[in-house]
């Protein structure tokens, strides 16, 4: 967050960066009024007779709104979040050249071949670097769901996101499984790995 402390003389005005532990302190207020404000509202007649799930969504939107109203402040507007951010995207744009192999992405041959039947083209035996740029097609919208993360501005969409990210790829990689049972970890951290590298996503 972009918050300096200024400290006034009579003859100058200093500038002071706050510390960890006043940051973890501002963090803790925001969450705090939240929670204040949610058992009051929760008291009220308004929300009273609400169920849990209704509820659940009022406390959405309430986030929401206030976490639009601070967002000028929380996210990137302090230059050395700026400088961490930059060199987060380079160090993961520096990794570029990763491939599906590299990542030893178990069930990559598997989808290859579906890609390709579907789409009517050859199959090859060996596998250039090149071929596996089918994967970007393939990963089409998790790669969307990662960018969608730019465009929001409170905790709860930023997860939402990623959630969806995790389960559109867990989708896929159900398809190379006879039973269509779920992906473990080792599967599905190397594919979220090579998402993650494919979408460089700003924030």
């Amino acid at each position: 967050a972009n918050n300096k402390i200024i400290t006034t003389t009579q003859d100058e005005e200093e500038t002071v960066e706050p510390t960890e532990e006043e940051l973890q302190t501002w963090s803790t207020k925001i969450w705090d009024f939240l929670d204040h404000t949610y058992e009051t509202m929760r008291l009220t007649p308004v929300w009273q007779h609400d169920t849990q799930q209704q509820f659940d969504i009022t406390k959405q939107h309430t986030e929401k709104f206030i976490f639009l109203k601070l967002y000028p402040v929380l996210f990137a507007s302090d230059y050395e979040d700026q400088v961490l951010n930059e060199k987060l995207y380079e160090r993961i744009e520096s990794l570029n050249f990763l491939t599906a192999e590299h990542l030893e992405i178990k069930c990559v041959r598997n989808l290859y071949e579906q890609y390709m039947k579907k789409n009517n083209l050859p199959i090859k035996e060996y596998l250039q670097a090149s071929d596996y740029n089918f994967l970007n097609e393939i990963l089409e919208h998790p790669i969307y769901y990662l960018h969608q993360i730019e465009n929001f501005k409170t905790p709860h969409e930023k997860l939402l996101s990623i959630k969806r990210c995790t389960m559109a790829i867990a989708s896929i990689l159900k398809t190379c499984h006879s039973d269509n049972s779920l992906p473990g970890a080792d599967e599905l951290v190397p594919m979220m790995i090579y998402t993650i590298k494919t979408t460089n996503p700003c924030n």
